[in-house]
């Protein structure tokens, strides 16, 4: 597995960052627009860990990324951060051309690039640039008296084609077509990926534009009195281009005036034009999937969708990708060109003939399955009196098996609802670290408790330092131990997956059987006020308790925390609610009251047995 190393602002050291919550590291690349990686820490008292503040470096697959945003979080004891960092690249934007090359010039990648980067006045950070594949020249009006990051949008808006993929400080310009590189990998739906997602768009048509060229300049013929001194000129006259194949599939779609002080020939100024058109719908395709490797910026993969009987060749235009955590799916999208699109259009056409031969095959034999309709018709005519004749026998079994049910009911151990149970903490103690003695648990049962949950531990630090010997006295009073539960303190998912761990280690290292309660306490006003990112905290949390053999979940809260503050996902749902006289609905367990026979302890009422 790759190491991520962390170098502090200012440090020469690169030490490697071991502290990070692997589900939450992903790195994000989108082609000329993002490259960047986000994740969260928690603090190990690691050199390394200290090392992390905003302009600090991450080093990842060989290549740096700026520490931008650093948010601590201080919780229940735990230390946490989530950190955002950019590549070094679009630290580009720190530099500035202050000259600028005034009217409408002609440049090609290489010159812009030159104007800004080989000027050291400027580019004091020391960028570098290579421009990989061919590019046509082409003209920019003033350029420069702006940022790095303004000489990047210049080419890309200039180029339209042109991919800016750096390696480190070194910026690199790429053609289309040298950027990607097929390395023979595939993409096969039902197998690499479960998901999908093709988007058809045709808002960015364009088959019709008006073409003007280079203008003739007429100043050193013109006198004072010469009317036509303001009127422009070109070498050729202005005129339409059209694309007539689109046109005759999706109608006249046009655009903006193409104009270039380039083309003195007509011909050549058609032929440019027409490239520069988008004579088809764009073809957008995402997919997520947990069995793909990993992504490669441009890379070129066969992409099957046999259902559809859809076959192309895709080029990786952007990625989410979470190394340390093999359970998350990857986002991958995937490019439009033309020859994607055009397979796309070939698949529809084929399916579509498909269908309408289906269709006639299903109407010739709908005349066949009317007549055997028609026979079955009479059929379930005489099956139905018979039916009816074993409906009434089967009533009469029913009504046999309800009583049996009943009589069995009657002599299953004598349980019934309403059973009291207590829970108990270091609250309950004659001190926070001091046990009571056997004679008060021995109350207990005579007043009626038959079970008691003792609390374990709350957030990632604390262990109720009474729980072994409440457990031993509540046993040897003769009540059931029901199990154990964990007091909630966390904020993000993060947390509440730490906290799972810290109850988890502590359930073992305390033998309680995996059949016993689980519950998790959530009331802490520290919590998330957001009801999707608590069901989600809450949903982690048991996801480590089940994983690891404990399945029956509890949820306890107060009454109207149920539904409005989260979603309940555990198996039980523990129900607090005081002043009521009957029990809230849908709860397993009710806890009633704080002071029980005025002994200062919860009491609760068991709806079901795996209580008491």
């Amino acid at each position: 597995m790759d190491k991520l190393l962390v170098k502090a602002h200012n440090d020469s050291r690169k030490i490697p960052l071991n502290c990070i919550i692997n589900s939450s590291f992903y790195e994000h690349w989108q082609s000329n627009s993002t490259w960047e990686l986000q994740l969260t820490v928690y603090d190990d008292g690691s050199v390394a860990y200290d090392s992390l503040s905003v302009e600090a470096s991450l080093y990842w697959n060989n290549q740096e990324f700026i520490i931008k945003q650093f948010t601590p979080d201080y919780s229940s004891g735990v230390t946490t951060a989530a950190i955002v960092a950019t590549h070094v690249y679009a630290e580009i934007s720190r530099i500035r051309q202050y000259n600028t090359k005034v009217g409408t010039l002609t440049y090609s990648v290489s010159d812009v690039l030159s104007f800004y980067l080989d000027d050291s006045s400027c580019n004091t950070m020391g960028y570098t640039y290579q421009v990989i594949g061919n590019f046509d020249s082409a003209q920019i009006t003033d350029l420069g008296n702006n940022s790095g990051q303004d000489m990047l949008s210049q080419i890309i808006s200039t180029w339209p084609t042109a991919v800016i993929y750096p390696d480190n400080k070194q910026i690199r310009v790429y053609s289309s077509n040298s950027f990607g590189k097929d390395y023979g990998n595939r993409i096969d739906y039902l197998y690499d990926t479960q998901e999908v997602t093709l988007t058809y768009d045709s808002t960015e048509i364009v088959n019709s534009v008006k073409c003007f060229g280079k203008t003739v300049d007429t100043s050193s013929s013109s006198s004072d009195d010469d009317t036509d001194a303001d009127t422009i000129r070109y070498y050729f006259d202005p005129f339409i281009v059209q694309d007539t194949d689109s046109i005759a599939k999706w109608g006249i779609h046009s655009g903006d005036d193409v104009s270039d002080e380039r083309f003195t020939d007509a011909n050549a100024m058609r032929i440019y034009a027409l490239t520069q058109m988008i004579p088809e719908p764009s073809l957008s395709i995402e997919i997520k999937s947990d069995q793909l490797s990993k992504p490669i910026a441009g890379e070129v993969r066969r992409l099957e969708i046999r259902p559809m009987g859809y076959t192309t060749h895709v080029q990786v235009l952007e990625y989410q990708h979470y190394p340390f955590d093999n359970t998350q799916q990857k986002d991958v999208t995937l490019n439009n060109t033309a020859k994607t699109v055009l397979d796309y259009q070939r698949a529809q056409s084929v399916n579509l003939d498909r269908l309408i031969t289906i269709q006639r095959t299903k109407i010739a034999s709908l005349s066949n399955e009317v007549a055997t309709v028609s026979n079955t018709a009479k059929t379930l005519s005489n099956a139905t009196t018979t039916l009816s004749e074993a409906y009434k026998t089967m009533q009469a079994t029913i009504a046999g098996l309800q009583q049996q049910v009943k009589g069995l009911q009657n002599n299953s151990g004598n349980w019934a609802a309403g059973s009291i149970f207590v829970d108990l903490s270091s609250n309950n103690g004659a001190t926070s670290t001091t046990d009571q003695e056997a004679s008060w648990y021995s109350n207990l049962v005579s007043k009626g408790a038959k079970g008691a949950i003792i609390k374990l531990t709350q957030g990632t630090t604390y262990t109720n330092p009474l729980f072994a010997s409440q457990k031993a006295n509540v046993i040897s009073a003769g009540m059931k131990f029901i199990g154990s539960y964990h007091f909630l303190t966390s904020t993000t998912v993060a947390g509440a997956q730490l906290e799972a761990k810290y109850f988890l280690s502590k359930l073992q290292a305390n033998s309680i059987d995996r059949n016993a309660i689980v519950a998790c306490d959530i009331e802490s006003d520290t919590l998330s006020k957001d009801k999707d990112t608590l069901t989600s905290m809450i949903t982690a949390f048991y996801k480590i308790l089940t994983d690891a053999g404990y399945s029956n979940t509890v949820d306890y809260a107060s009454a109207s925390w149920f539904g409005s503050r989260f979603t309940s996902v555990a198996k039980y749902k523990w129900i607090a609610s005081y002043g009521v006289t009957t029990a809230p609905s849908g709860a397993d367990a009710w806890q009633s009251t704080d002071n029980w026979n005025n002994l200062k302890v919860d009491a609760s009422y068991s709806y079901n047995k795996i209580f008491v």
